[in-house]
């Protein structure tokens, strides 16, 4: 792990920060990402790698870097495998959770620049931070995944009632304070995304979101995972919020 030292507003004490990787058959970018997560003043920073069910050494190489692994017995979606990695940052009485992709799309050299954005907009109530990629993009992201994201966006932050439209609810990028944390352990079911689920719980149970830009790059190898029809993931997304949203309008009316 690189000992890269960045000074942020100092505290009387140490928070402990779980950045959670989900990972599926990463063994080629894992070591990077790793590698340039940052060590930083006040913070006690551990990484945990969640794989889910990889067929190849992504676990052995992230447990040689010292992360904490959880292997999932079969392969349970990205959904299900954020979901365990709350839930173990949580069990190991984590105080700020980071989730980051295991592919090196993000950097985690940036990790300092979103916990600064989540101490800045903590004060102001604020619990959910999601990096925004949209003005960082670091390839070519054509056209029809623009427009589906921009789409996607639009409805979620319909879903929510949000006067000001989320620039981007896809990003894996985020940092979730504990409290939050502790109410979409209880509430996310999803087993295909979490993105858009984490952000319709965090609103509906009255908490605060705001967004930080972020570069997005281009994945440093393996196979890509961006999503190769943006429309039909635009249903699916219609699906997971209709859903979620049916479910807090039945319990309301218990």
């Amino acid at each position: 792990m690189i000992e890269t030292y960045i000074k942020l507003i100092k505290f009387s004490m140490k928070f402990k920060i779980f950045v959670i990787i989900p990972a599926f058959n990463e063994e080629k970018t894992i070591s990077w990402v790793l590698e340039r997560v940052p060590k930083i003043d006040n913070y006690e920073i551990k990484t945990m790698v969640i794989d889910d069910g990889s067929t190849d050494r992504t676990a052995k190489i992230a447990e040689h870097h010292g992360a904490i692994v959880i292997q999932n017995e079969k392969n349970l979606g990205l959904g299900q495998t954020m979901l365990k990695g709350l839930e173990e940052a949580l069990e190991r009485e984590a105080d700020i959770i980071i989730s980051l992709d295991a592919d090196g799309q993000y950097d985690p050299f940036e990790i300092p620049k979103m916990l600064k954005g989540f101490e800045y907009y903590k004060k102001q109530g604020v619990d959910l931070i999601l990096g925004t990629r949209l003005r960082n993009i670091e390839f070519r992201f054509n056209s029809l995944n623009k427009l589906g994201n921009i789409l996607i966006s639009k409805l979620v932050s319909f879903f929510i009632s949000r006067a000001t439209p989320i620039s981007d609810t896809q990003a894996g990028f985020r940092v979730v304070s504990k409290e939050l944390a502790q109410i979409l352990v209880k509430k996310m079911r999803g087993k295909y995304t979490y993105t858009q689920e984490m952000i319709i719980h965090a609103k509906f149970n009255n908490y605060n979101i705001a967004e930080v830009p972020i570069h997005f790059y281009q994945r440093r190898g393996g196979e890509s995972r961006l999503v190769k029809n943006p429309m039909i993931y635009l249903l699916k997304v219609i699906v997971i919020c209709a859903k979620t949203y049916l479910n807090y309008k039945i319990t309301r009316q218990n």
